[in-house]
């Protein structure tokens, strides 16, 4: 398993550093899985809970949050998520609502 040293060292500073999830399983040694790199994501986002790290990413990579605008980016992106999935669980309570009131009058609703 790599060591968070390990990371930080493989990481570039500032967004425009930013390296490919490719050349950073291939530094840390960890297989490609899935189609998402489920294990590079896990051991990122482990090491920048476990270890309170300033990394930043997007479709291009990982880098070591470097300036304010960076930090902001960041920010937004992760609160633009929560937006996203707090629109998704008022959608499933909604729906789960609709659901529960169309058997009660013998019309499941969707199907």
């Amino acid at each position: 398993m790599p060591t968070k040293q390990q990371l930080i060292n493989t990481l570039g500073i500032g967004k425009a550093a930013a390296q490919s999830v490719p050349v950073v399983e291939q530094a840390l040694g960890i297989p490609t899985r899935g189609t998402n790199n489920d294990g590079t994501r896990t051991f990122v986002r482990r090491s920048i809970l476990e270890n309170d790290l300033p990394i930043g990413s997007h479709g291009g990579g990982y880098w070591i949050i470097d300036t304010s605008a960076e930090f902001t980016e960041a920010l937004d992106q992760i609160e633009g998520r929560i937006r996203a999935l707090e629109e998704r669980r008022l959608a499933l309570i909604r729906g789960w609502a609709v659901r529960q009131y169309s058997k009660s009058i013998n019309q499941p609703w969707p199907k």
